[in-house]
């Protein structure tokens, strides 16, 4: 084997793939959203596949930049108290809840490759007026901020895109390698 083909091995192997989404989701028709505000109530993380913390993290600034106000709270499968998201839900004062609910995935040797998700919009009436089905897949990605970043991202521009929330230029905008992780201007 020449140098340059192990040298290509190396880069991939050393910085690891890209992390991607894809989604296949359901607006009610009657539902007219272009929401501003909304509170997130997410199992991502709890399988260990990326940091539940970083894709709150992402979630809440990459929202902000778009003039989205987003509450995320984090609710692990061994949840002990699952009231505490329903009152996190009412103190934050959105009339729209969006749960993320883990329902399986794919590992490879031990590691998860691919997390799937649930998600569903419910308006006050408690009313699913948005669904998708989400799948992650994390692509031999080694760090975690980067399927944590591609999820939230990918969360956002499916909401946009099915007109569920306010539009957002600068989520459409291409992400490239070097933008990954900083601030979007």
């Amino acid at each position: 084997m020449n140098t340059s083909i192990l040298m290509a091995v190396w880069v991939v192997l050393s910085t690891g793939c890209a992390a991607t989404t894809s989604f296949v989701s359901a607006k009610d028709p009657n539902f007219h959203g272009m929401l501003t505000e909304l509170f997130v109530v997410s199992q991502v993380g709890s399988e260990g596949e990326i940091s539940g913390d970083l894709f709150k993290t992402e979630l809440e600034r990459t929202a902000q930049g778009c003039g989205i106000r987003v509450g995320v709270t984090n609710m692990s499968k061994l949840e002990l108290d699952p009231g505490i998201h329903l009152r996190r839900f009412k103190s934050f004062g959105s009339k729209y809840l969006l749960t993320l609910a883990a329902t399986g995935g794919t590992k490879n040797d031990g590691t998860i490759v691919v997390s799937t998700y649930d998600a569903r919009l419910y308006d006050a009436s408690d009313q699913i007026v948005w669904r998708a089905d989400v799948r992650l897949s994390l692509g031999g990605t080694i760090r975690e901020d980067r399927g944590s970043t591609e999820l939230a991202r990918g969360l956002l521009i499916k909401l946009n895109t099915d007109g569920v929330t306010r539009w957002c230029a600068s989520l459409v905008e291409p992400v490239t390698e070097s933008d990954r992780g900083q601030p979007r201007r």
